[in-house]
């Protein structure tokens, strides 16, 4: 762990941080960058888990009470699909970006 002083700030901080702590100035751009792409494949695992959870759960209404909605299995069941593409698609990225 080196130390070193920040550019803006003169801080002295640790070129394991990807930006000060004090005035968020970029130290380790490639930490900053990786930090940010978690971020966005954090989001995209929350989505697909919604739109899995969500389907499921709208399928298992729609099959308990047909009378409601007689075709209405379509739109979760690609809901469903979608969401477990999606969650793979973004596993695979996670997998990609680690390497």
């Amino acid at each position: 762990m080196t130390l070193i002083h920040c550019p803006r700030c003169q801080r002295e901080i640790s070129t394991t941080y990807p930006t000060c702590p004090g005035c968020e100035a970029v130290i380790n751009n490639r930490l900053a960058t990786r930090r940010a792409a978690g971020e966005r494949l954090a989001s995209h695992l929350f989505i697909a888990q919604w739109l899995f959870w969500g389907g499921l759960l709208a399928m298992i209404f729609f099959a308990s009470f047909p009378q409601t909605h007689p075709s209405g299995l379509a739109l979760p069941v690609l809901a469903i699909f979608i969401g477990v593409v999606v969650h793979v698609a973004t596993r695979i990225q996670i997998w990609w970006h680690n390497e």
